[in-house]
């Protein structure tokens, strides 16, 4: 079985997006509930967190922290939220440009189960060179398996509502699709 590695994609509160929703401290809640999920469901997982490096930025170490433990095989799920105008909705997961067939499928199965259990919609996958900032770090440079989701749009008071409402079914609903991705 690969290794997992969960990230929360900012390292606090006022670190992220944020309105209805703060994304730096929701990406930290929720990796946190989906690895205390993982570690009573499938405590023989080896679940690998950012945990406590929360307070270093791509920057100022994770990077390198990174970099100096991933393998091959190792899958990572880089957790992120969303923001626009307001009225944009719906959940995204990108992967690096030049994927892995694992990652297009592995991607496509996540981005339908975040929307389908949060009710939002759909917007897909997308390659790095697609998303608004063209390259990101996490997708760059890094030899495992990796996928940075845009759960939902921080921004839009329906996507906020419907986090909230099944945030506990979306954590578990993850939590499975790692189990079922670290074992492909």
């Amino acid at each position: 079985m690969r290794r997992v590695f969960l990230i929360a994609g900012h390292n606090g509160a006022g670190t992220g997006a944020k309105k209805y929703l703060d994304e730096g401290a929701e990406t930290i809640i929720l990796r946190d509930d989906i690895v205390d999920w993982l570690s009573i469901n499938y405590p023989d997982l080896k679940v690998i967190t950012d945990r406590n490096r929360d307070n270093l930025t791509l920057a100022g170490g994770l990077l390198i922290w990174l970099k100096s433990i991933f393998q091959k095989d190792d899958i990572c799920l880089d957790l992120h939220f969303n923001a626009s105008n307001g009225t944009a909705t719906g959940t995204e997961v990108l992967i690096p440009d030049n994927c892995s067939a694992l990652e297009l499928e592995g991607a496509t199965d996540l981005s339908f189960l975040i929307s389908n259990t949060l009710n939002l919609k759909n917007r897909g996958v997308k390659a790095e060179s697609q998303g608004q900032h063209g390259k990101l770090a996490m997708l760059s440079g890094f030899d495992c398996e990796n996928f940075l989701a845009e759960i939902c749009f921080v921004d839009n008071q329906k996507d906020a509502t419907n986090y909230r409402q099944y945030f506990y079914q979306l954590s578990e609903a993850i939590g499975y699709w790692l189990i079922k991705t670290a074992n492909r």
